[in-house]
């Protein structure tokens, strides 16, 4: 009969240790709010927890202070007056290369008829670039001449043909070549590789995009008088090496994209969430003579899929003074030239990026320079203090795999009181609402409610200045208790603001802590009896 009771009491009691635990693991579920992992509390007492039903007794003890984000959240930093500070960074979120600026396309082809004993016959080629690019000088990377020959007669030996390009020089020498239509042969086609040929676009700073040619007989007295040769030509392939003149007043395309915005703990923030002074600073690197204003279009879009826009002023980034040297540009958008406020309040998890740039966008016409590695490389620092308000801040979490009890034993908790102290000098007040679900069905069963924490003071800079100390209770209703032993899944959530209504800013340092004791009081059914 003693080894019965014994054995229930055992058992009972295992059951009430469970319980204990899971209650204290529950109690301490506000570790979402301050969004860092639960390995960073340090948990006192609960090795050493002893049961004493029917009185209260110290459970456990848990702090954390700000410190201890830091080294888990590699996107928060420190200030030398030890604030924080949120950077979060994308080197380069897109970028622009040369052909974006400057572009020639394949060019018409032209033919002339070059007859014998008659003068040379000179041709002022006007070189097509797309955008109105207007060209001064130009070294080609890469290029070719095209050409082909036909004649109506059948010659015993090579005709040859001489061609000039009068505004272009290799090696500082005027260029010209000799090719030839071949003997017994009344047709003939090649090219000739012009690349490192510089070209004098503006023939002698008269015009642009200019190219002469002149093409004539090499051995006229060889061919009969007043022969004629079709001679058929084409610039094709055509690749800057390096160029200058003035690159056209055009908008071009941004590259489209996103990226994720992964800051830690956000993704638990639903809404209320106001930073004071946030900064979003564009870094351009720019190796190209040309400016640019970008009208870039921000938009952030949050685990709801609501989108947000920056609305930023146009952008804009100066022009490289130096071939082949990169300028930086550093752009600050801030509350005072954009919506950057509201547009982080929305707690944007992706970044969708998009937009125009002008080029030059300056009324005069000033002289561009490239060369074929020139770009622009825009890369995103947001600089993020953390000063902040909190208006009704939303924050949820859904637990899932909660059980308490089995269903033969879900009965054993008469009564159930929970013992909070706190000591905190967080700047914040925080209610939290903790649902007990069932998972099948989706329904609330019951809930309870902890007000967690007071705000501390804080001085006209934000900053907290001394420590605030809160004593509460929860007794558990009956059907509380019955709604937690058979719930299997816990939802929290909580509310947090600042002083004032939401409207006091705070500062966030690394020496906040906060400290949370807890105590029980529980009556537990022992079932003594055999039955």
């Amino acid at each position: 009969m003693f080894d019965n009771q014994l054995y229930l009491f055992l058992i009972n009691l295992n059951h009430y240790l469970r319980f204990m635990r899971k209650a204290v693991i529950l109690s301490f579920l506000f570790v979402a709010i301050i969004s860092c992992s639960r390995d960073k509390i340090d948990f006192d007492m609960i090795d050493d927890l002893t049961v004493s039903p029917g009185l209260q007794v110290p459970v456990a003890r848990a702090t954390l202070t700000l410190n201890d984000l830091v080294v888990e959240d590699s996107n928060l930093t420190v200030d030398p007056d030890n604030a924080l500070r949120i950077i979060f960074r994308e080197d380069s979120l897109f970028s622009f290369s040369a052909t974006d600026f400057v572009d020639i396309p394949v060019q018409d082809p032209v033919g002339v008829p070059l007859v014998s004993g008659g003068p040379p016959v000179d041709l002022d080629i006007d070189l097509g670039t797309l955008g109105g690019v207007e060209l001064t000088q130009a070294i080609f990377d890469e290029g070719y001449f095209k050409y082909d020959i036909s004649s109506d007669s059948v010659y015993s030996f090579d005709v040859g043909i001489r061609i000039a390009f009068v505004n272009a020089t290799l090696n500082s020498v005027t260029f010209d070549t000799v090719v030839t239509l071949p003997s017994g042969t009344v047709f003939y086609a090649d090219s000739i590789d012009i690349s490192g040929l510089d070209f004098d676009f503006s023939n002698g700073g008269t015009t642009f995009n200019y190219i002469g040619v002149r093409i004539e007989l090499d051995n006229p007295g060889s061919v009969p008088p007043g022969k004629i040769f079709s001679f058929n030509i084409q610039f094709s392939g055509i690749q800057i090496e390096q160029a200058n003149g003035f690159f056209g007043q055009r908008n071009i395309n941004i590259p489209s994209g996103q990226f994720d915005f992964n800051i830690a703990g956000l993704e638990n923030f639903t809404d209320g969430f106001f930073l004071a002074n946030p900064t979003i600073n564009l870094i351009a690197a720019s190796s190209i003579g040309a400016g640019l204003q970008l009208d870039l279009d921000l938009d952030g879009v949050n685990a709801d899929g609501d989108i947000s826009s920056l609305n930023a002023d146009p952008i804009v980034i100066n022009r490289a003074t130096t071939i082949n040297q990169f300028d930086t540009s550093i752009i600050a958008i801030n509350n005072t030239n954009s919506q950057i406020v509201d547009f982080l309040a929305s707690l944007p998890q992706q970044i969708l990026y998009s937009g125009e740039a002008l080029l030059n966008p300056s009324t005069t016409t000033p002289t561009n320079f490239i060369t074929k590695d020139s770009k622009v490389v825009m890369g995103v620092e947001l600089d993020l203090p953390l000063e902040i308000s909190a208006s009704d801040m939303k924050i949820e979490e859904t637990i899932d795999d909660f059980r308490l009890a089995q269903d033969d034993n879900a009965d054993f908790v008469e009564s159930l009181t929970l013992f909070f102290k706190t000591f905190s000098t967080f700047p914040f007040d925080v209610d939290v609402n903790v649902a007990f679900l069932d998972s099948l069905s989706g329904d609330s069963i019951e809930g309870v409610n902890i007000p967690l924490l007071t705000p501390a003071p804080v001085d006209g800079n934000g900053r907290v200045t001394q420590r605030v100390t809160s004593d509460f209770n929860i007794a558990f209703e009956q059907s509380q208790i019955d709604g937690l032993m058979r719930a299997n899944k816990l939802r929290i959530s909580a509310r947090v603001n600042t002083a004032n209504n939401g409207q006091q800013v705070v500062k966030l340092y690394t020496d906040y802590e906060l400290e949370l004791r807890l105590a029980a009081k529980t009556k537990i059914n022992y079932n003594l009896s055999n039955d």
